[in-house]
Order: C-alpha cells, then structure tokens, then sequence
C-alpha cells in the first residue's frame, strides 16, 4: 500500500484482477450476515485479517517479511474453517498466491506444511461432527493448495530464466558487434600505418630524385599512385564490412544497465534521434555508454536522466544523475580522456558538472557540419 500524493492499492502490473480478487471475499463475507453478530464478529476480523494481509503481500517480496503475511493468511483461514464452515478453506487460493512468489523452497515448504496441518486439523474436526463424505471432498483441494505453490515457482523461474536468456543474447549481440568494430580498427590502423608511411618514404624519394633523375621520380611517383589506390580500396573495404553503432540500442542498453542497478532512467530525445548521421551516433553511443557506467559504478545515484537536443548549431547530449557527485580524479581515470578525444574528432566538446551530494552533469555538444545546417534550411 502507498500513501502520497496518490493512493495506490496494489501494484500497477496486477491491474484490475486484483481489485477484483480483493471484491471476491466479499461473497463468502455475505453468509456470515444473517448470523448474530456475537457469533460471528471474529469471523469479521478474521475477513479483515486476511484482506490486509493479501494485500500487504502484493507489494512484500521475501526478503521484506513476505512469509509472515502468508502464514497470517492461513491462521486467519484455518480459523474461519474450523470455526465457521470447512468451506472457507476454499480461501487458501489467497494465500497460495502470496505463497507462490516466494523464492526459498525452504519458506514454500514450511508454508505448505503450515497450511497442511491446520487445514487437515479443521477437517478432522469437522469430520467428527459432520457427515464423513462432506469432509472427505476438501482432501482434492489440500492437495491441490499444497502443490500449487511449487508449480507458480517453477513457472516463474521459467520466466526469469528465459529473460535473462533473452538479455543474455542482446548482450552477446553487442559484445560481437563491439568486437568486429575493434577488429576492423586494428586493420584500419594496421592497413593505414604500414601503406600511409610507404607513401611518405616514397615521397621523400620522389622529392630528392625529381632534380636529378626525373625518369625515375616519375616512377617512384606511379608507384605512390598506385599504393594509394591499394589503401583506398582496403580502406572501403573495411569501411563497408563496419556496422556503426545505432544510438537507440546504446539508449536500450543503458536503461537495461541502469535498470539492472536499481537506478531508475528517463529519456527525453526531442525528436532528435531519427535525424543523426551514422558517425554522430555512433561518437554520442560511445559517449553515452561510457556515462553510464561511470553512473552505475562511482554515483550511488537512484535516478539517471538523458536529454538529447538538436540545437540550431549543434547536437546536445545530457546526462545527470542525483547521486553523491562523481569527483573529477575518478572520471580523469574513468573515461573522460577517451570521450574528449572521441569528440575532437569532429569537433565536439565535454562539459562535466559536479556538485557534491547533489549528483553530476555531463554535457556533450558536436557542431552539426554546415550541409547539415544548409539541408535543414532549404524544407
């Protein structure tokens, strides 16, 4: 249960079926209503009882107190059966439902133990005062309520496993897709360095034989020729094999990380991001990965935001945190080098922000190149 500005009664992810479930007690509430109301006032505490208490568990995990609010349940349950009717054993479903999302099979069990005993205690009560065959039709339903919360489990670590599976391939996605573009660097730089001072010996050669030999400064000037036309070719080869990097996956994968961290992330991109040329996104996704790790690890920050802009002369890449403020020795050592030399490459530059206990601000800017500017113009 919240309190604030807003009054929410159970989590947003169980919708309506909780209300609804939560409307159903009601129905076995009705027959204790003809009854005089000394006879059944505990039976009214009891629905109560068991009212809060489910719905305390929809918001309790186990490591909060989460097994106490089932075994409050099925004390509340065995009671009203065994001083009411057996029928509202049938109420254990509310129970399982809140048991079923325990972790520990340890706490299943001492819960479905719990819930056996007591439910079993109240039917041989009742079998001793009512006819056996009445009593004997409520054996499938322990059943049933006891198995069901291994079976809820196992359905859920169905589902984590297959999540994290899924999150598992992103991950390795991306980890190829990074690893192509440093293979394909290192040839760039391989390629580049071997042929470009090749070209230099040469030209140098070419420099000094021009006065004296022309003939063969006119050959070693071919050949200059034709090893710049072998780089190029290299060059476009490697080029076209590189995937650039997308910036909405990179903006995917940092709320992932930051999700994964418990730090919550908003994301304002202004319509920006359908506009970017592949290599702005590709320097603004190195950049913003390179944030948000630094955020995760060094910020102790609860709260990440990413604002990108599209400024009339520039791109704006901002993000900000409300953590403890990350010094700037600890970002010195922590990427920032890196990003600056990313951006000098076209021009860009790095704000950084800080302020201790109040979280640090990043603010990345890249000059949009002028047929940018000239294009936008002329719509």
């Amino acid at each position: 249960m919240k309190f604030g500005s807003s009054f929410q009664g159970f989590p947003e992810k169980m919708g309506i079926f909780a209300w609804v479930l939560l409307l159903n007690l009601f129905i076995p509430f009705l027959y204790l209503l003809p009854h005089p109301f000394g006879e059944v006032w505990l039976g009214y505490l009891m629905f109560l009882v068991i009212a809060c208490a489910w719905q305390q568990s929809t918001w309790r995990e186990e490591k909060n107190g989460l097994a106490y609010f089932v075994w409050v349940q099925i004390i509340a349950i065995a009671f009203m059966g065994y001083r009411y009717s057996p029928n509202y054993l049938y109420l254990g479903f509310y129970a399982v439902m809140a048991m079923g999302r325990l972790i520990s099979i340890r706490l299943i069990t001492i819960s479905a133990a719990l819930m056996m005993v007591l439910f079993s205690g109240t039917l041989y009560v009742n079998y001793a005062q009512q006819a056996a065959m009445e009593t004997l039709q409520f054996i499938p339903l322990l059943i049933i309520l006891t198995m069901l919360p291994y079976s809820m489990r196992a359905n859920r670590k169905s589902k984590e496993l297959k999540k994290q599976l899924e999150s598992a391939n992103d991950e390795i996605s991306r980890l190829i897709k990074n690893e192509e573009r440093q293979r394909i660097a290192r040839d760039l730089h391989d390629t580049l360095g071997h042929t470009l001072s090749l070209i230099t010996l040469k030209s140098e050669l070419v420099e000094r034989l021009v006065t004296k030999h022309p003939e063969r400064a006119i050959a070693e000037a071919r050949e200059i020729q034709q090893t710049s036309r072998t780089a190029l070719q290299q060059v476009r080869e490697l080029v076209s094999d590189m995937q650039t990097i997308c910036f909405a996956e990179e903006v995917d994968h940092a709320g992932k990380l930051l999700n994964a961290a418990g730090i919550s992330f908003t994301v304002n991109e202004e319509g920006a991001l359908g506009e970017l040329p592949p290599l702005i996104q590709t320097v603004l996704g190195m950049c913003l990965r390179e944030c948000v790790t630094n955020v995760v690890k060094h910020s102790r920050a609860t709260h990440c935001d990413m604002r990108l802009e599209l400024a009339k002369g520039a791109y704006r890449l901002v993000v900000s945190d409300n953590g403890k403020g990350i010094a700037k020795g600890t970002m010195m050592g922590n990427g920032l080098p890196g990003m600056r030399d990313r951006l000098a490459l076209l021009d860009g530059k790095l704000a950084f922000a800080d302020a201790e206990g109040k979280g640090s601000v990043i603010t990345i800017t890249i000059p949009r190149i002028k047929k940018e500017r000239t294009a936008e113009g002329m719509k």
